[in-house]
């Protein structure tokens, strides 16, 4: 019995290893995909990027006012510094669609670099605003990652180019850290060497999922918690058949460190896949995930007048299918809501101009 229940773990182990394969090669070919697209001579001019960027700065801003003068929100929390997500479902998804359109402006910024080989007033304004925004969220690197994410879709035919460009980048990275780890630290009453030890080991977090669920997976009753149920979580609780546990990121770190309230680690799809479920579900959501991934990437393939900013879309839904199946539901919905909103308009507009040409 033993032996085959050991046999049917490392089975679980390695369909999770698949999975994450197909996921990578799947982004490296959508990341291929949308260096092309911001380097093509066919994508938007500059003067009309600059619009889109200022465009997604204000709507930003407008969604992340309200979340400032929460109480629990970043720095301004007496505890955790995301429990005001946890207080309402529309701060939820106020953050998440804040992301996405962070997430759709890195490539916009890109084009317009790559075009002028400059750095570009509203690009600077942009990267700015972000990083005083991530430091007042209590974030410990996302400006940085996103400005590394703009340098890393940069395309210059010469080394020379490149040094010139990123004078500018060395000297703000140095400071955005330099600051988080000064400000953050005191908020926190971390000394520099624990807040740099902090930062370090949250660039990990996203995977302590995977490997605390090999490690736990035979503690939490898997064979009798529903996989979908716990999956989810959202639709589930919807149809009257709530989850029985906390997200999993949450529940293996109190299992592994004691931890409480809302501490652990993202919730990612293979981390699920080992956890919880009988043999039909997994091989069910395996293959779930894999479709979801290939349309992702059909997606991204797709070309239209907005491919920069979809394909921008697409390469964030394939990250958070892998790294946070949690939050990739949540940003599903958005994405959905923001389609249907594209569509009303459409028709509103071709209405009214049909109107006033009889």
């Amino acid at each position: 019995m033993y032996i085959v229940e050991t046999r049917t773990f490392y089975a679980q182990v390695v369909i999770a290893l698949l999975l994450e394969t197909l996921f990578l090669a799947i982004y490296l070919m959508s990341f291929s995909i949308l260096l092309k697209v911001v380097k093509s001579s066919h994508s938007p001019t500059p003067r009309i990027l600059k619009r889109w960027l200022k465009a997604g700065l204000l709507f930003n801003l407008v969604l992340v006012a309200p979340l400032i003068f929460h109480a629990g929100y970043g720095l301004f929390s007496h505890g955790s510094r995301i429990q005001y997500l946890a207080d309402s479902r529309l701060n939820l998804y106020l953050t998440y669609t804040s992301a996405l359109t962070s997430a759709t402006m890195i490539p916009i910024m890109a084009a317009i670099l790559n075009r002028e080989k400059s750095w570009s007033p509203i690009v600077v304004s942009y990267l700015v605003i972000e990083a005083v925004l991530s430091l007042v969220s209590g974030s410990k690197g996302g400006s940085v990652l996103m400005l590394v994410a703009v340098l890393s879709l940069l395309q210059y035919p010469s080394i020379r180019e490149y040094l010139t460009l990123l004078r500018i980048p060395v000297v703000a990275i140095t400071t955005i850290v330099g600051s988080t780890i000064y400000y953050v630290g005191k908020f926190l009453h971390l000394d520099p060497v624990q807040m740099v030890g902090l930062m370090g080991a949250r660039f990990f977090l996203t995977n302590d999922a995977r490997a605390l669920a090999i490690d736990y997976a035979g503690h939490l009753d898997q064979a009798s918690t529903s996989l979908f149920r716990e999956s989810f979580r959202f639709y589930a609780s919807f149809l009257g058949l709530p989850p029985t546990n906390p997200p999993l990121g949450q529940l293996l770190y109190t299992q592994a460190f004691s931890a409480e309230g809302l501490i652990g680690a993202n919730t990612s799809a293979t981390a699920l896949l080992i956890a919880y479920g009988g043999d039909l579900e997994r091989v069910l959501f395996a293959f779930g995930l894999s479709l979801a991934a290939i349309c992702i990437w059909l997606l991204i393939r797709y070309r239209n007048k907005y491919h920069l900013a979809s394909a921008a879309i697409g390469l964030s839904l394939l990250s958070l299918l892998s790294q946070d199946f949690l939050a990739f539901q949540v940003t599903i919905n958005i994405v959905a809501l923001l389609c249907i909103l594209a569509f009303v308009f459409l028709v509103l507009r071709r209405s009214l101009v049909l109107a006033s040409h009889p």
